[in-house]
Parts: structure tokens; C-alpha cells; sequence
């Protein structure tokens, strides 16, 4: 028999990250992690009425999409991923309205100004930034994100893990990321690969 398992009670009160977000900005929007794991996750909590009313998604990559291609290209992968007796078309429709996308390209400047401005223009509450990318690519999308006003206070992080590919590359890619974002507003989340 084996024993139970306890769970140590948190040494912190758990931190307050704020109200329900208003936008998901998901970059590495049009990834295999994305499209594979995350995005069918996304369909499959509106068909259950578990997003948040006001919740926007949006999808940003170097692919040269408008919002409607991105709807698409969603719409596709939920197709391949969800069983058609679980998809529902009246819970993609309200999915896909959810969706935006901008294009943009982590090292191109006018491309992640574009991105910075069109995420100020739907901020409407707390944000959460998903950082489905190369971990290596973290602390300088936390350094935008920052230097455009958009990493404060409201605002959370995730990072997908494993994050580094050593523990030298692992410390620097989280002292990046701490740059810009509190410990309390940084979530490694660990996206199951089935």
C-alpha cells in the first residue's frame, strides 16, 4: 500500500494576480504546440462556457496571416483534433470570434511594434501573454512587451517548459523573463504532449 501523498502548504499566500484577463496573447500562435494542444484546449473550454465572457485571443507569428486566415487555419486544426461527435458549431463560431492574429517576427522592430500597438488597442483589463515559442526567444519578448508599457501591473506570463537547455541557459532565460515580470505573474506550465 502506498502512502499518501501530502502536499506542504504554500510558505506564501497565494499571489493576487488580478481580475479574469480580457486578452490571451498567444505568441508562436501558428506552432504544432498551438495549433496541436492549446488552441483545441480553447475550443474545448467555450464549449463548456468556462472562457470568460470578454476574452480575447490573439494569435501572433511570423506567418504572413490577416484575422480571417487565422480563424481558418484554427478552425482546421480543431477539425483534425476533436472528435466530430464533441465539436459543436455554434461553440466554434464563438471561438473563432474570439480571434484575432498579427503577424510578427520577434526580431523585426516594425513587426513587434505593430504587435505592441495592436495589443494596446485591445487591452481592456488584465492581459496573459503565452509564450508557445523557442524559450530562447522569452526574455526578449518579455523586454518588448516591457519597453512598450504592456508587462506591468495586470499583465501574467507563461513560459512553456522545459525552459533552457542547461542550467546556465535556464537561469538567464528566467533572469530575462524577471526583467520585465514579478515571480508572482511568471506561470512554467508544462503543455502535455499526447
Amino acid at each position: 500500500m502506498m502512502a499518501p501523498c501530502i502536499i506542504p502548504p504554500r510558505s506564501r499566500p497565494a499571489p493576487d494576480v488580478g481580475q479574469a484577463a480580457t486578452l490571451l496573447v498567444l505568441f508562436g500562435a501558428t506552432g504544432d504546440l498551438a495549433l496541436r494542444m492549446l488552441l483545441p484546449s480553447l475550443y474545448g473550454l467555450q464549449r463548456d462556457g468556462l472562457l470568460p465572457a470578454g476574452l480575447r485571443i490573439l494569435g501572433s507569428a511570423r506567418a504572413a496571416l490577416d484575422d480571417a486566415g487565422f480563424r481558418d487555419l484554427v478552425a482546421r486544426a480543431i477539425a483534425q483534433r476533436i472528435p466530430t461527435t464533441a465539436l459543436e458549431q455554434a461553440s466554434m463560431d464563438a471561438l473563432l470570434q474570439r480571434l484575432a492574429f498579427q503577424p510578427a517576427a520577434i526580431d523585426d522592430d516594425d513587426a513587434m511594434a505593430a504587435l505592441t500597438a495592436r495589443i494596446a488597442a485591445l487591452r481592456s483589463g488584465d492581459v496573459v501573454y503565452h509564450l508557445s515559442t523557442a524559450p530562447r526567444w522569452y526574455p526578449t519578448i518579455c523586454e518588448r512587451l516591457g519597453s512598450a508599457g504592456l508587462a506591468g501591473p495586470g499583465t501574467r506570463v507563461l513560459l512553456e517548459k522545459p525552459i533552457g537547455h542547461d542550467l546556465a541557459s535556464s537561469i538567464a532565460i528566467n533572469d530575462g523573463v524577471a526583467a520585465r515580470f514579478d515571480e508572482d505573474r511568471v506561470f512554467r506550465v508544462a503543455t502535455l504532449n499526447m
